[in-house]
């Protein structure tokens, strides 16, 4: 299976506001590759502390990466999945399984992240097995705390590529601010700006804009179940229950608090059969904006 399989196919693209002071320095950047996709981190400021900081939040998602990534087969994920038992957790793994715990409770468990093994099944087109991996599901039979994570059944495997991407774009930004660089964007696979407004491009899996975000102080997630498909057709957002669904929706995008929130809500709207779910989480305020892409390409902005 290759890395690009997994990936959520994210197809946006940002770009700082111009602000019409011209004492404004031009920002600090790094990009790179991480998730199987490119990745950028920009800050605004000047000299050694803003290349010292950018250098440690650079160094920051290369370790979270390697926490979480299911095609690192010395990560913690592929640990877990290997043994079905990770014991004394680092504490970034124990958060981002309380935003898991957080996202899949008000999701009505749509977000879950023991499709793992059905996905697996299906891109090897084995149906004994995806029958077996289909039983083997249910994130509400994994225990955890900080001490250990256990999953209850050695068929069960897990993956965070839903909103992983989303918790390091957070840590990483909470690095720089603590920095004392506020003015940022970083874009790692979802995108979170910083105390300055950003314009963030939507765009579809073909990689054409259809509608323009703008973010302060927020983040921004897109998923497209059009990004990828099996050979029997079916899209890579898999439902929990295994059901071949096929989504209503070509892109879902949230604009939320933090970029975890933006990416597990828009995983699970994927897998949402009318615009209930995106309603509700509207009403509770878990979200600030969602845009759906209807298939006619008409968009329902919520």
């Amino acid at each position: 299976m290759s890395k690009i399989s997994r990936r959520r196919f994210i197809q946006v693209s940002a770009a700082m506001v111009v602000m019409p002071s011209a004492a404004i320095a031009a920002p600090v950047e790094w990009r790179g590759f991480a998730f199987g996709a490119e990745v950028s981190i920009k800050l605004y400021g000047e000299g050694e502390e803003a290349k010292k900081a950018l250098d440690g939040a650079v160094s920051r998602m290369i370790a979270l990466e390697k926490m979480f990534s299911i095609y690192d087969p010395d990560s913690l994920v592929s640990q877990l999945n290997s043994s079905g038992v990770l014991a004394n957790p680092e504490p970034e793994f124990s958060r981002l399984l309380a935003h898991v715990d957080f996202v899949n409770l008000h999701t009505d468990g749509l977000f879950d992240p023991t499709v793992q093994r059905i996905f697996e099944a299906k891109a090897q087109e084995v149906t004994f097995t995806l029958r077996t991996a289909m039983a083997s599901t249910g994130w509400h039979r994994v225990s955890h705390d900080e001490h250990s994570i256990r999953l209850p059944d050695p068929k069960m495997g897990v993956t965070f590529n839903g909103i992983a991407q989303g918790f390091i774009t957070d840590e990483v930004r909470h690095l720089l601010s603590e920095h004392g660089f506020k003015k940022t964007l970083v874009n790692i696979g979802e995108f979170s700006a910083g105390d300055r407004l950003a314009k963030i491009g939507i765009a579809d899996h073909n990689g054409t804009v259809f509608d323009i975000a703008e973010i302060k102080n927020e983040a921004i997630a897109t998923t497209s179940p059009d990004g990828y498909r099996f050979r029997d057709g079916s899209s890579h957002i898999i439902s929990p229950d295994g059901r071949a669904i096929e989504p209503k929706w070509k892109t879902i995008s949230v604009v939320a608090e933090t970029a975890v929130l933006a990416d597990g809500f828009s995983t699970a709207l994927a897998l949402a059969a009318d615009t209930t779910l995106a309603k509700k989480l509207r009403q509770l305020n878990l979200v600030k904006r969602v845009y759906l892409q209807q298939k006619n390409a008409e968009v329902i902005i919520l």
